[in-house]
């Protein structure tokens, strides 16, 4: 094979995983700035017992969706209300930086009907709602 076909098949190669990269990073971006609070807030009542706690250590958590539906994700704030961050198909993933104290809701996308809470406690902590 010739030696310069084989640079130019590498370069190519090479700048679709650069695109690639650069798609992903800018999604990345995209979730965290979602997850920062910067959805809506629901219609939901606060539960007295679910809010999040100002002052902990950042970490970053994976939420991934093991199940069979759709996910809706919530960050509950400070006086437990609803923010909405984002759906998650049956198999995603993402990850979030948050901080330790902060409390995370999943919901059926579909039916409303909460399905968990998450509260952050570890530095580095996997979350999997699974059925």
């Amino acid at each position: 094979m010739d030696p310069q076909a084989c640079k130019v098949a590498y370069r190519d190669e090479l700048h679709a995983l650069r695109e690639r990269l650069a798609l992903l990073e800018a999604e990345n971006r995209r979730l965290n700035a979602a997850l920062r609070g910067s959805g809506p807030i629901s219609e939901r009542p606060p539960d007295p017992r679910w809010y999040s706690v100002q002052g902990g250590e950042p970490t970053t958590i994976t939420i991934r969706n093991a199940s069979l539906s759709k996910i809706q994700l919530y960050w509950l704030s400070y006086d437990g209300r609803e923010r909405t961050i984002g759906t998650l198909v049956p198999g995603g993933e993402v990850e979030v930086e948050t901080y330790i104290g902060f409390c995370w809701r999943v919901v059926d996308a579909t039916t409303g009907e909460i399905l968990e809470h998450l509260r952050v406690q570890e530095p580095r902590e996997v979350l999997v709602h699974g059925e």
